[in-house]
């Protein structure tokens, strides 16, 4: 995040601004975010971000539309980094539900499965997370 931190000061420069920095969930897609246009791509989505932002950081949904939709890194697996086939599931349903605003029509275009299917896999996983964090509108 150094890179992406120094990008932020160098927009903002000398002008008061309340953004301190980046979010826990902005900060994580942009380490896993695969940057095919390099440090090009990355000074854009910040500076984006930073004039998209209403807070005082930069959050997931600030970040340029172009850098939430594109495929992230995959992920190194490692004996420590192995996670349940569900929890990535889940993660991945909570992911695309955000994406597109929580329109479930969208996210089962996106996802390739029905209505029903997303619907159970949402009270499905609803019971073992948090309500809140996959429940949208349809």
């Amino acid at each position: 995040m150094p890179l992406a931190s120094y990008f932020l000061d160098k927009t903002l420069g000398n002008e008061k601004h309340p953004i301190s920095g980046f979010s826990k969930e902005a900060a994580d897609h942009l380490l896993r975010y695969h940057w095919p246009g390099n440090v090009r791509e990355l000074q854009n989505a910040v500076n984006y971000a930073a004039i998209m932002c209403r807070k005082n950081e930069i959050n997931y949904g600030d970040l340029p539309g172009e850098v939430k939709c594109r495929l992230l890194l995959k992920p190194a697996v490692t004996a420590n980094t192995v996670r349940p086939l569900a929890e990535i599931e889940r993660d991945y349903i909570q992911d695309v539900l955000r994406l597109f605003g929580g329109n479930r029509a969208m996210a089962v275009r996106q996802l390739g499965i029905g209505t029903a299917t997303l619907q159970r896999k949402i009270c499905k996983y609803n019971s073992t997370t948090d309500a809140s964090s996959m429940s949208s509108r349809s």
